[in-house]
């Protein structure tokens, strides 16, 4: 009869780990969905791994694959190989893979993707701010599809493998189309 109150004491913890663990990388409480597809993508400031201040629209004319990401989210890491290999396919076309670290060390940032053999670019969001509230961003990572004329075209939330011919076709789709 010990034995059985012991795991009932212990069931609530095992659920609550559960729930953390499937989570993801989960920073703040939930907030209702800031963007709508076909919306404009809000023009967010970043700063480039040099330090300098940069716009995302600046990427305009170009299909963008928007990743933002943490260096202390493992699924944040596990995912940079398949997107360093989405951008490696797509390279000849008019469509960037762009990381968006929330980190707060750029440091960290170039010297982790450094090691990671990351070539895509990076920009970082020391603050944490514009991806949070601009985006309504409540886990990592994740990812937005924005379209040549800067507008919503998906938004996919968790990990992903960016490199599978699904994918693929997808994104070599939105890159042929005739806006």
């Amino acid at each position: 009869m010990n034995a059985l109150s012991s795991y009932k004491q212990l069931g609530p913890w095992l659920m609550l780990t559960a729930c953390l663990l499937l989570a993801g990388c989960e920073q703040k409480e939930f907030a209702p969905d800031q963007l709508t597809l076909g919306a404009p993508f809000p023009d967010i400031g970043v700063t480039t791994l040099a330090g300098k201040p940069v716009s995302l629209s600046s990427l305009r004319g170009r299909v963008v694959l928007l990743n933002v990401w943490a260096t202390w989210c493992p699924p944040c890491r596990r995912e940079l190989p398949s997107l360093e290999k989405l951008e490696q396919i797509l390279k000849e076309q008019p469509f960037s893979v762009v990381g968006l670290s929330i980190d707060d060390d750029v440091d960290l940032v170039q010297e982790y993707l450094s090691d990671q053999g990351v070539t895509y670019a990076n920009y970082v969001d020391l603050s944490g701010k514009e991806a949070n509230e601009k985006l309504g961003i409540v886990a990592y990572p994740h990812t937005f599809l924005i379209g040549k004329k800067g507008r919503l075209v998906a938004r996919y939330a968790g990990e992903r493998v960016w490199h599978m011919r699904s994918m693929v076709n997808e994104l070599r789709e939105e890159i042929n189309r005739v806006d």
